[in-house]
């Protein structure tokens, strides 16, 4: 995982933002996602789908902090806190300050 691509941010992203108003089962909604978007690979699929279900299962702990729910920060959030990944690997993703927010987050 830590060669996460920006492509793979930003398809988790998208996905989170589709899964979070929680009008369908997260399950349906990224098998939707995903048929919506057919050039992802297998590896893309399995970092998207493993990142919006992380969101899900510590979604309060996340909101807490990201400082709301925007999708993007937390996707950082999880990425930097629950899946692990090293700020060096994330830097080259994140705008100036985004990479100060993390570097509080962690």
């Amino acid at each position: 995982m830590a060669d996460l691509e920006a492509g793979q941010l930003a398809g988790a992203v998208a996905a989170l933002t589709a899964v979070l108003p929680v009008d369908e089962p997260a399950d349906a909604v990224l098998r939707n996602f995903f048929r919506a978007h057919p050039r992802l690979g297998a590896r893309d699929r399995a970092c998207i789908a493993e990142t919006v279900f992380a969101c899900l299962r510590r979604k309060r702990l996340l909101e807490h902090l990201a400082g709301g729910a925007q999708p993007r920060r937390l996707v950082l959030a999880c990425l930097a806190k629950l899946r692990g990944i090293a700020a060096r690997d994330l830097a080259p993703l994140l705008d100036a300050s985004e990479t100060a927010w993390l570097d509080q987050v962690r």
